[in-house]
């Protein structure tokens, strides 16, 4: 029995060697270092944000639900303005617009800051908010088109893994980090911070060959990339699986607190991140069979019965929280595979819009999830809001298989 304990530990372990090295030579590759340091600041910084003017906002007298509001419109500042912000970027290249962006989302959070420190009328918070969110650099959307260029299409999903881990990532530190500056510091020094290494990565982002190499393009797309019809199903697909992401979001702290333990709340969002992250790692460090329009439908019914089986563990932190590692596996290779085909499927004249309007549907799914979420667990239960999550993630499952013609079409960019 000890011998097999030990032949599987041994396996495990020279795996988990031959995927870390498969990934630092992604990192090792010439021109690489500043690229990948800016795209995984860049989502450090977006996690820093919205935890940083929520803290902001409510200690500097006003009440939560200003809070809550400034930081809603700054991300859906965010999301309406990348969209544009990409299309901008595949007509004329990313470099001299990017760079305005990093210091113009400097001047924004800095502006924020003032403003909301000076105790101003909500109204001008908001507007201030949504304004600083509206400028915030697409450095991800770019970073993806760069790493076909960088890697070639062969280790293109394998980067897309590395960069969906870094998202993960962000995610989890950006509000540690955010909320270490507002206890150690001052709330207003968070946000300036995060202003400042977004402007400063974005910045030397743009003096990379990576990013001076991609150029613009006269020749476009009327209506641009929404008027590709693979663009239109991935961003409805993406949306779907993104309101099953925010509801997330509202689940775990429901469940630690009905459980009587609302401090693991972290832990068990941790879960799933920490789940994701491994399944990104995996999916990405090797070939996978069949096309990736059938494992995008793989994923995302798996997606549905992983919400299911965390219906019987509701009870049990410990069971709530395996199973949310278990069902964090799916997230990540499902979103590589999704920017994936977006990457393929459209044209090279709006790849940048396409990828930025993936980001902007996600977002607008995450912040729906979470709101409905919230009011189920209120009105109605905790299991009851799950069942509406899967119903959700169902329906993403049966848009990916009525649209094999669309997803398994030719790439335009291969």
């Amino acid at each position: 029995m000890g011998g097999r304990v030990a032949t599987v530990t041994w396996l495990v372990v020279e795996h988990a060697r031959v995927v870390v090295t498969g990934y630092v030579a992604l990192l090792r590759r010439d021109g690489a270092g500043i690229p990948w340091g800016a795209a995984i600041l860049s989502r450090v910084v977006l996690g820093m944000s919205v935890v940083s003017v929520i803290l902001l906002v409510r200690r500097s007298g006003y009440g939560y639900g200003t809070a809550g509001l400034a930081a809603a419109v700054s991300s859906f500042g965010t999301a309406a303005a990348t969209p544009v912000w990409g299309r901008l970027i595949d007509r004329r290249g990313p470099a001299r617009l990017l760079w305005w962006l990093g210091v113009g989302y400097l001047v924004g959070m800095v502006n924020l800051a003032v403003v909301v420190t000076v105790g101003a009328p909500i109204g001008l918070v908001l507007v201030s908010a949504a304004v600083a969110g509206m400028l915030f650099p697409p450095v991800s959307a770019v970073a993806r088109v760069g790493w076909r260029r960088l890697y070639g299409i062969e280790l293109r999903d394998r980067a897309f893994s590395l960069d969906g881990v870094t998202t993960e990532l962000g995610f989890v530190t950006g509000p540690i980090m955010a909320a270490a500056l507002v206890d150690l510091v001052a709330p207003w020094v968070a946000v300036v911070v995060a202003g400042l290494a977004m402007a400063t990565s974005t910045v030397l982002f743009t003096r990379t060959d990576l990013v001076r190499g991609i150029a613009g393009t006269v020749a476009t797309i009327r209506g641009g990339a929404v008027r590709v019809p693979a663009v239109r199903v991935l961003m409805l697909v993406f949306g779907l699986v993104g309101v099953g992401f925010g509801s997330l979001d509202v689940l775990a702290p429901a469940v630690a607190e009905a459980n009587g333990r609302p401090a693991l709340a972290g832990v068990l969002l941790a879960a799933f991140a920490l789940g994701s992250a491994i399944g990104g790692l995996v999916y990405g460090s090797r070939s996978w069979p069949g096309t990736r329009h059938r494992r995008l439908h793989v994923l995302t019914t798996a997606m549905v019965g992983s919400l299911l089986a965390v219906t019987f563990v509701l009870d049990d932190l410990l069971w709530f929280g395996l199973v949310a590692l278990v069902a964090g596996l799916v997230i990540a290779p499902s979103v590589v595979i999704i920017f994936a085909l977006a990457d393929d499927l459209a044209p090279s004249s709006v790849v940048t819009e396409a990828l930025s309007w993936l980001n902007t549907a996600v977002t607008a799914g995450a912040a729906t999830g979470a709101a409905v979420a919230g009011q189920f667990v209120e009105h109605v239960g905790i299991a009851q809001a799950v069942y509406a999550g899967a119903a959700v993630m169902a329906i993403a499952s049966l848009v990916v298989a009525r649209s094999r013609t669309t997803l398994d079409a030719e790439p335009v960019r291969a």
